[in-house]
């Protein structure tokens, strides 16, 4: 048996849940909003209860520190270490990921340099994995991107009816690589993918 937690980081906003593996019981859920802002709150779901805090929560740090103490004070998880991994939602992996990858410091590096395509989101993302990654430095972390499920897309789908020279010619300044602003990316890719395999399960 072991522990997964997924994060979803915002701009001022952290979902999370825990998962005991392989069964992929909801050990906990948990949403913190208006992270850095005034009037903090935060809704803790576990044991069949709610759990409310009505706090400032500074950093995305302070919540996920929250978050893994109260599931140590309600007994869910012993320490830290018992996570035995961290997948983490990013809207943007560019044309760079097709599909979910370990996260080392490259892919950290590229998701943050990728903000330009998602600059609401991105940076949050990468933040999400900063903390993690300094609070259960054990841990696997794991990205999965939302645009990595229409990667498999044509040209003719992908890409804007305008010069193709558009395309061919952009570059982002300070990207790790040519990054193309003109590809037509759909994002939602986890809500996509789970509902495809809702489908396939009813037909298998």
């Amino acid at each position: 048996m072991s522990y997964v937690l997924s994060l979803n980081s915002g701009s001022s906003s952290c979902k999370a849940q825990l998962f005991e593996m392989p069964s992929q019981k909801v050990l906990c859920s948990a949403v913190f909003e208006r992270i850095g802002l005034s009037e903090g709150i935060a809704k803790l779901s576990f044991n069949s209860q709610t759990l409310t805090l009505n706090q400032d929560f500074k950093t995305h740090h302070d919540a996920i520190l929250t978050l893994l103490n109260n599931l140590i004070q309600n007994k869910i998880i012993e320490s830290y270490d018992d996570i035995s991994a961290v997948g983490h939602r990013v809207v943007h992996g560019g044309e760079k990921y097709s599909k979910s990858v370990i996260i080392d410091e490259k892919v950290a590096t590229d998701i943050l340099a990728l903000s330009a395509l998602a600059p609401l989101h991105n940076p949050a993302n990468h933040l999400g994995i900063m903390v993690t990654s300094q609070l259960m430095p054990n841990a696997t972390q794991v990205a999965v991107f939302d645009t990595a499920f229409h990667q498999t897309l044509k040209p003719h789908a992908y890409l804007y009816p305008i010069p193709r020279s558009f395309y061919q010619n952009i570059k982002l300044e300070n990207m790790v690589s040519t990054v193309h602003l003109i590809d037509l990316f759909p994002l939602k890719h986890l809500k996509h993918f789970t509902i495809l395999m809702l489908k396939l399960s009813f037909v298998t």
